[in-house]
Parts: C-alpha cells; structure tokens; sequence
C-alpha cells in the first residue's frame, strides 16, 4: 500500500493489520500491558512532498512498513526508484469530493 502524506494511514493500517501480542511476565510488578504488532507481511510506503511558497521544492519517500527493496518492488517503483503517486492522489481527490458533495445536499 502506499499513500500520501496523510498520517492517518499508519495508525488505520495498525490497528486493521496487526495482532495483540504480550510481553513475558516476570512476575514482578505490573503486568505488561498488550500491543499491537503489524503483521510481517504488511508493507507500506508513504510520500511526502515539502512545499515553499506553495511550490513542490522536495519528495521524500520512506518505507514504514516492510522491507524497502521489496516494497519498492511491490509498489511498482519506476527505474529511478521513486513511486507514482498520481494514483493515490487522484483516490484522495475523488474521495473528498464526494464527501464534500454529500454534506453539502442535507
């Protein structure tokens, strides 16, 4: 999966592809309370663009989830190694707009 710059992916995939897992209890103390660990297989990749003036001036891609060579891979990267986010862009773009459309008609 990829995405922009929107940070309520990561928390979203988490908590959707993940399992609980808890710590050893020793015995002493508290015990540990349970996580959440993402699956081994979950694989994310996120692009973010840094704007002056309104301007694109730098993309930074980072892998969050996975291993960056085969999540490049996966995400189709391009010769250059950089992932199209035309897709995911225009997923966010049609998604706002219906929502704005649907709030705006009650």
């Amino acid at each position: 999966m990829r995405s922009d710059n929107w940070d309520s992916f990561e928390e979203g995939l988490v908590n959707i592809y993940s399992f609980l897992e808890t710590s050893h209890y020793a015995g002493i103390g508290r015990k540990p309370y349970p996580v959440l660990v993402p699956y081994p297989n979950l694989k994310y990749a996120k692009v973010s663009k840094i704007r002056r003036n309104g301007r694109v001036i730098e993309v930074v891609q980072s892998v969050v989830f996975g291993e960056p060579k085969e999540v490049m891979k996966l995400l189709g990267a391009d010769s250059s190694g950089s992932i199209n986010t035309a897709y995911i862009e225009r997923l966010n773009l049609t998604i706002r707009i219906r929502w704005l459309g649907s709030c705006e008609k009650q």
